[in-house]
């Protein structure tokens, strides 16, 4: 009876010892499932990082440049407002006709600097995206096409070398 017992006994621990792996071997494939979940979601989270990052990196070069053309343009044309400013206030220059040649032109460039600064405030440096879950786009063509009218127009002007 008492190797009967121990028989039993040990039959019994041999399938629980069995029942014991089964459980532990689908937990464990469980376990690594969900890491190998985990990762593939880290992997596309660093994917969609770097894309962010990319663009911010580019839109942070494009806005530069052109704060630089803005700036440059916003500068002259403060230079030109002083200019008129003294004529009117200072000078008592109100009658167009008594403008020589020289502030006539001044005057002009004043008011074509004001237009380019209006047309430069306009431009959209991001284009929103159509779907939310898309990046927005950096609008290359007109923030270039802007900075080289603008440049063309100081340079036609005299204003700058």
């Amino acid at each position: 009876m008492a190797l009967g017992s121990t028989i039993l006994g040990a039959a019994t621990l041999g399938v629980g010892l069995l029942v014991g792996g089964v459980i532990f071997n689908a937990t464990g494939s469980s376990l690594s499932n969900k890491a190998d979940e985990a990762y593939a979601q880290m992997l596309r989270a660093e994917e969609e990082i770097e894309r962010i990052c990319s663009y911010m990196k580019n839109l942070s070069m494009v806005a530069g440049k052109y704060v630089k053309t803005l700036s440059q343009v916003n500068e002259i044309y403060k230079t030109h407002l002083q200019r008129l400013k003294y004529m009117v206030e200072v000078d008592h220059k109100t009658n167009w006709n008594d403008y020589t040649e020289n502030e006539r032109i001044s005057t002009e460039n004043t008011v074509l600097l004001v237009g380019l600064l209006y047309n430069m405030c306009k431009v959209e440096l991001v284009l929103q995206a159509r779907d939310e879950k898309e990046i927005n786009t950096i609008n290359y063509t007109e923030v270039d096409q802007s900075i080289a009218g603008a440049d063309r127009f100081l340079r036609d002007k005299g204003l700058i070398a």
